[in-house]
């Protein structure tokens, strides 16, 4: 039986990635024994898993600094990816044969236009999210009246000029629709102590334009209609306290919406063969800030710099022809969901309910984990002027 050596090959066995293990699958000269994960796999030259891993590699940039952080890029491939399989478990062992595949091909006078793999890597700074929540302070900094704002098509191109378009086309690849009939819930405390009658279906329904505050998906005098999935996310929703009176009303849709579902979007399956892997994963991280932010409490002082970014996706959904969108909850296990035009569904005559118990969930705090959760927050707030 011929004998392999580490320097020349591995097998598809040694890593899980489906789409690599199949592209190797394809490329391989024939089946022999592994000299890294010790399986009789399909072998393949590490010289032809260079090319394909340094592209994936691309999107980590090397830290120069020992006082910058960072971690060995096999733990970032891994950590990110989950590229290998259960047969390289050992740290060490992928951090080995990740830079052996790193390094193989690279001619000893080219290495110099490579980093070197045996240092420290992080991720590439997110220059969409840093475009994205500039654009948003500028364009809404001021009382714009919609017909004045830029056009979307600028906005994506100023946003993202080398990809225009894809903002667009990502919307179209989340599109969810609601069908009439289709019933959700809307809820509002009755906090006033004053009041002795119960609330009427239009009371608990969007505000008049006169009366309408910015929010996450409006602006000032920009009424939308927030909703919520299911009974329970929308009690949650208004963080109703213990003993309090609640409107409840189901919420019928009249028309039939088109949704964009934020809630949907999902990773990335794999890094490989994807020429657009870097404007992915940034795509990927924007999204999900953006829900976050569209989910998590704001402090009152932090509305107007911490809600532009999300008004921003908010006009760019509705400026794209959807009537609204979906998005996760941080109080409720359903989903929120905010519809443009508040006549395409009817609120029902509210059912009023008392708040008899609040439950929290919750999980020991690690010693590693920060005690304040700054997530994307703290990142805009930076930049306000």
């Amino acid at each position: 039986m011929a004998s392999y050596d580490r320097e020349d090959v591995a097998c598809h066995l040694c890593f899980g990635d489906t789409v690599l293990r199949e592209w190797i699958k394809g490329e391989s000269g024939g089946r022999g024994k592994c000299p890294w994960c010790g399986g009789r796999g399909h072998l393949i030259g590490l010289g032809a898993l260079g090319e394909v891993f340094r592209e994936v590699a691309e999107i980590y940039e090397p830290v120069e600094w020992p006082d910058e952080g960072g971690d060995e890029i096999g733990w970032l491939l891994e950590g990110h990816w989950q590229i290998f399989s259960r047969r390289i478990d050992d740290a060490g062992l992928v951090q080995d044969l990740t830079v052996a595949i790193l390094e193989a091909g690279l001619h000893p006078k080219h290495d110099v236009d490579f980093p070197d793999y045996r240092g420290t890597f992080r991720g590439t700074e997110n220059v969409l999210e840093m475009a994205w929540d500039d654009k948003a302070q500028a364009v809404l900094s001021g009382d714009w009246p919609a017909d004045k704002m830029p056009s979307a098509a600028g906005i994506e191109s100023a946003i993202a000029p080398d990809f225009p378009d894809q903002i667009t086309i990502a919307f179209e690849d989340l599109a969810k629709a609601f069908e009439i009939g289709e019933v959700l819930y809307r809820a509002r405390i009755h906090d006033d102590r004053l009041r002795r009658e119960h609330f009427a279906a239009h009371e608990v329904g969007a505000p008049p334009k006169e009366k309408a505050t910015a929010g996450r998906a409006n602006r000032k005098g920009e009424p939308v209609l927030y909703l919520a999935s299911d009974l329970s996310t929308a009690l949650a929703e208004v963080r109703a306290w213990q003993g309090a009176a609640v409107a409840v009303s189901e919420v019928a849709v009249t028309r039939r919406l088109n949704m964009v579902n934020l809630s949907e979007f999902r990773a990335i399956e794999s890094p490989f063969f994807d020429e657009m892997l870097r404007w992915k994963v940034r795509l990927l991280r924007l999204f999900s800030r953006l829900a976050y932010d569209l989910s998590k409490p704001v402090m009152p002082h932090e509305q107007e710099v911490l809600y532009r970014p999300t008004q921003l996706l908010a006009w760019l959904i509705r400026s794209n022809g959807y009537d609204g969108f979906l998005y996760p909850s941080a109080m409720g296990d359903g989903k929120n969901i905010v519809v443009f035009d508040s006549t395409s569904a009817e609120v029902k005559t509210p059912t009023y309910m008392r708040v008899e118990r609040i439950g929290f969930r919750a999980k020991p705090l690690s010693p590693l984990e920060s005690i304040y959760d700054n997530g994307p927050y703290d990142h805009a707030l930076s930049r306000r002027t």
